[in-house]
């Protein structure tokens, strides 16, 4: 077994990071106010990317009334608005020169069918094609910083996942699991082509990938609480005090994947135990759909053709 595997990676692993710019989407809770949390008593420039400004200031003041010293900056963004995503990429370029990681870490789960204002399913584009365009923008502000890395959130529910090419919204038959699932697929094929283009180009920037296992978070119930459901919220409130672990195990793959100096391009973190659900983190490959080089090669020419927005990498 190697060594990656027998340690207890910890927060206390991340180094200083005095100097350093990180833009986290979904910073106002769950596991992006989790990781902005921690990583504000390590001294980077954190840019708060959130949708509701209300919660996103409500989250800062939580973080600065324990950490006063916290540099926090908050930008709005909305994920499923392809408007929003180049909004704050401008906003965000205008202000800061260079980025150091960028945690593409938002996202909705189960919740009902609907078609954002750029004609794209809502799973898919808060999850995938948001963070797609978002990503893009900000290369060139990643390739000015040394060892420059993006986290790509994904889950255990990749392994449902599939990309139908002849129904991406979902005309014929909607289904909120499978449009979840499909979409945290999608978050690997996307990271994983990512991370080949970066190579083929020499970049200093990697693309990895990372799921949190089963964690207690408000996403679990947005989805009920979107739809009102009552016993869906009710579901998830009782399944989660059998199977998940807290936020502050739940963000360990994500901070290991941006943070562990041996960490490499391509690679995926996981939760060590139990079916992977719970636990320090680890190196565990994804399944074997999920690292279909052609699948994803096809799936990333569709996103660009949707999006409208065609990356250069150079």
């Amino acid at each position: 077994m190697s060594k990656k595997k027998k340690e207890k990676w910890t927060k206390e692993n991340i180094p200083d990071l005095k100097g350093k710019t990180i833009i986290i989407t979904g910073a106002n809770s769950g596991l992006g106010l989790e990781i902005t949390r921690v990583l504000s008593y390590k001294n980077p420039t954190i840019i708060m990317a959130c949708r509701n400004l209300e919660k996103a200031e409500n989250a800062k003041k939580s973080i600065l009334e324990k950490n006063p010293k916290a540099q926090l900056d908050i930008i709005q963004i909305n994920l499923s608005k392809l408007s929003s995503v180049k909004n704050f990429a401008k906003k965000f370029t205008e202000k800061y020169s260079k980025l150091d990681i960028l945690f593409n870490n938002a996202g909705v789960m189960f919740a009902s069918k609907k078609i954002t204002e750029d004609g794209l399913e809502l799973h898919m584009a808060a999850n995938h094609y948001g963070h797609f365009v978002l990503t893009g923008l900000l290369l060139n502000q990643l390739s000015e910083s040394e060892n420059a890395r993006i986290v790509s959130i994904s889950s255990m529910g990749h392994r449902f996942g599939k990309i139908n090419f002849k129904d991406l919204n979902y005309d014929k038959r909607y289904n909120k699991t499978v449009a979840y699932s499909n979409s945290k697929i999608a978050n690997l094929y996307f990271a994983y082509e990512l991370n080949r283009k970066l190579k083929e180009t020499n970049s200093s920037v990697i693309s990895i990938a990372a799921h949190p296992g089963w964690t207690r978070t408000n996403l679990q119930t947005a989805g009920g609480q979107i739809d009102d459901s009552k016993g869906q919220i009710r579901f998830w409130n009782f399944m989660n005090k059998f199977m998940s672990q807290n936020v502050e195990m739940g963000v360990l793959p994500q901070l290991r994947a941006a943070f562990d100096p041996d960490a490499k391009g391509g690679e995926y973190f996981s939760p060590e135990k139990f079916l992977h659900l719970r636990g320090y983190p680890i190196i565990k490959p994804s399944n074997k759909r999920s690292r279909n080089t052609k699948i994803a090669k096809q799936f990333w020419e569709i996103s660009e053709k949707l999006t409208g927005y065609s990356y250069e990498i150079s």
